[in-house]
């Protein structure tokens, strides 16, 4: 299993959902959560992502949303993000009290539904405080 960034140390071998998804519980701790469910297919799935990345509105909170390369496609930039996030995390260039989650896409049936719902073109996708805030170029650019 990949390595998950999340509000604590960086953890490999965390959970995973029902549908595929990696996301953290709450603030300081990580947990894994189903996001839809195989009832409610890739548009459910969709909303309940786009759901909790709205929950973050008015926090400095980021919550990135890559495709899943072990299910479906790899994507370089969705890596390079997770990598960077893993290491400002671990030299202090992101505080243990900011929350960090990654939802991670199990097909690209997903990706076109949350693409349409959330009014994004590509993957990654950072959200920062609720508000999508474009990609992997976000990351890159906080200090650290």
């Amino acid at each position: 299993m990949g390595l998950i960034v999340s509000a604590g140390p960086v953890t490999a071998g965390a959970g995973v959902g029902s549908r595929g998804v990696v996301v953290g519980a709450g603030a300081g701790s990580y947990g894994s959560d189903a996001v839809g469910s195989a009832r409610d297919g890739c548009e459910g799935f969709a909303r309940s992502l786009l759901d909790r990345i709205r929950g973050d509105r008015g926090s400095d909170a980021i919550f990135v949303v890559v495709k899943d390369e072990r299910k479906y496609q790899r994507c370089p930039f969705c890596v390079a993000t997770e990598t960077r996030l893993r290491d400002l995390r671990s030299s202090g260039g992101l505080p243990q009290s900011r929350r960090v989650r990654v939802g991670r896409l199990p097909s690209q049936a997903c990706w076109d539904a949350f693409r349409t719902a959330a009014g994004v073109r590509t993957v990654p996708a950072v959200f920062v405080g609720g508000v999508h805030r474009g990609g992997s170029e976000v990351v890159r650019e906080i200090p650290g």
